[in-house]
């Protein structure tokens, strides 16, 4: 289980979580390039560089990486007993405050 680091949950499932948020997010960008393209095709010509593509790839590294900072923050090793009464840990979104207590 070497996932743990200092006492927090897997790094194991934020990494898998933010590439699947990398893999939407790139499938939306290309959903909004190519309707762009077929819609106004003399328009988009002009906008549609390598310098876009590199800032758009960019742009959906820096907001998936944004959007999961508060997991592992939040994320805690939690202590209990197994039916054998040997002790395991679960590891557990504990937010600040009951407002944002996930159901």
């Amino acid at each position: 289980m070497g996932w743990g680091v200092g006492g927090r949950g897997g790094v194991k499932g934020r990494r898998d979580e933010v590439l699947c948020l990398v893999s939407t997010f790139s499938l939306v960008a290309i959903a909004i390039e190519r309707y762009s393209a077929i819609c106004n095709p003399l328009k988009s010509r002009v906008w549609q560089t390598r310098s876009h593509a590199y800032r758009v790839i960019a742009i959906t590294w820096l907001l998936s990486i944004v959007i999961m900072i508060p997991y592992p923050v939040y994320n805690l090793l939690h202590p209990f007993l197994k039916a054998d009464r040997s002790r395991a840990h679960n590891c557990r979104l504990t937010w600040p405050s009951k407002h944002v207590q996930q159901a």
